[in-house]
């Protein structure tokens, strides 16, 4: 007996009926330097962030000037047999006695949802074709729609919400996070920064800052010191951008934020990618057109 299985790339989904419930049951993108894991929940969406270069401590020396000194002691002790009196040896002149830096989260963003405690027809999903996490849902017969991506060039994580009925959308962002932390307007622009952990005696002097910016179609949008905050609109897209200090400790964080040279344009492309839409019709739902003939 012998058969054969054929599977589509289009069928390779990892899917579920329910949200997560603990950080191993979140759905997983990433861009190689930032990452988000998506909960897909529907009154609280929680999107883990993480950035590569995020850790605790800073630079410092983890080694001892008596290493080399004892080095022939304990190849001798080795050579002898005697493992455990070379291991001892070396426990107490070779190691600093720190670990390494841990790495650490920058913490989540979250978007809640009022109203949406109750749902029917839930779903999500983990397009592994696309690399992008979508969870579905219906509350009051209006079905509502998140699709997360992350995108490679632009070093920025997306989150695309849409309803199936015009003016539906309405939620606010803000941040939480373990880390000394602080949150704050910057234009149009909800910003996290905060500070690595000390660890094990080592000063923690990486700063990092974390910038979500939405673009908005109807409805309104306010941004304050806390939340981003949209009311009555019919689709929303936001970008995520995360950066450290980690090359020189010294620098601003913000400068490798890549939200900061992510224009209006570049964003355009990259709602075409997860709307499926062409540029024109992109560019003529954001009512910048005219820009271009001009």
């Amino acid at each position: 007996m012998s058969f054969s299985l054929s599977i589509q790339a289009g069928d390779l989904k990892l899917w579920y009926k329910q949200p997560a419930g603990t950080w191993v049951e979140a759905l997983p993108v990433g861009n190689s330097r930032m990452g988000a894991m998506v909960y897909g929940g529907t009154a609280r969406e929680e999107l883990q962030l993480n950035d590569e270069t995020m850790w605790g401590g800073s630079p410092y020396r983890n080694d001892k000037p008596e290493a080399l000194e004892s080095l022939p002691q304990v190849r001798e002790l080795i050579f002898a047999g005697k493992n455990m009196e070379a291991q001892n040896l070396i426990q107490e002149n070779f190691y600093a006695g720190k670990h390494g830096m841990p790495y650490q989260t920058i913490g989540s963003l979250i978007i809640e949802t009022p109203g949406h405690e109750k749902v029917t027809d839930y779903y999500r999903d983990l397009d592994l074709e696309r690399a992008v996490a979508t969870t579905r849902y219906k509350v009051d017969g209006v079905t509502f729609q998140r699709e997360v991506f992350a995108s490679f060039p632009d070093k920025v994580v997306v989150v695309r919400l849409t309803a199936d009925r015009p003016g539906k959308l309405n939620f606010k962002v803000g941040y939480v996070s373990p880390l000394e932390h602080k949150v704050s307007r910057k234009g149009k622009k909800l910003v996290l920064t905060g500070k690595g952990r000390d660890h094990e005696g080592v000063k923690g002097l990486i700063r990092m800052e974390t910038q979500t910016q939405a673009d908005v179609d109807g409805g309104k949008v306010k941004i304050d010191d806390q939340n981003i905050t949209v009311e009555g609109a019919d689709s929303v897209t936001l970008y995520v951008s995360s950066g450290t200090n980690f090359i020189n400790y010294r620098s601003d964080p913000s400068a490798y934020c890549p939200l900061i040279w992510l224009g209006r344009l570049r964003r355009m492309l990259l709602l075409c990618r997860i709307t499926g839409r062409n540029l024109p019709s992109i560019l003529y739902r954001f009512r910048i057109v005219h820009r271009f003939r001009q």
